[in-house]
């Protein structure tokens, strides 16, 4: 038996896309799922409900109405994001406000934080 390998990039990626659109067809693709609800415990997709399991709102602050309403503060006065990362020009008082306070609440001489974990 000869085994052929293929080694065109252009009949690969072919191959690739024939076994994703096969995976999709079956409803196995779990990915860039379209949610449509709040994102809490339970969530919408696709008119069925279902368990949040790989949500961050794992405190459930997203919908707390208080959340929301210092939301829509911030962006009222800051737009909706800074215009950097905090390293070069994206820190505003509001992050040295919440550094102060996390470092008082843990009884720390200071603290600081980042909106990702990969800065």
């Amino acid at each position: 038996m000869v085994i052929i390998m293929k080694t065109d990039i252009f009949s690969k990626c072919f191959d690739f896309y024939h076994q994703l659109e096969a995976v999709k067809k079956a409803e196995k693709y779990f990915y860039f799922r379209t949610i449509s609800s709040i994102q809490g415990p339970e969530v919408n997709i696709n008119g069925r409900r279902f368990i949040m399991l790989g949500s961050n709102n794992y405190l459930g602050l997203t919908e707390d109405q208080r959340v929301k309403e210092a939301a829509i503060k911030a962006i009222k006065k800051y737009g909706t994001g800074c215009a950097g990362s905090r390293l070069l020009n994206g820190t505003i008082d509001l992050h040295e406000d919440l550094e102060a306070q996390i470092a008082e609440f843990f009884k720390k001489e200071a603290s600081i934080v980042f909106a990702t974990g990969m800065q």
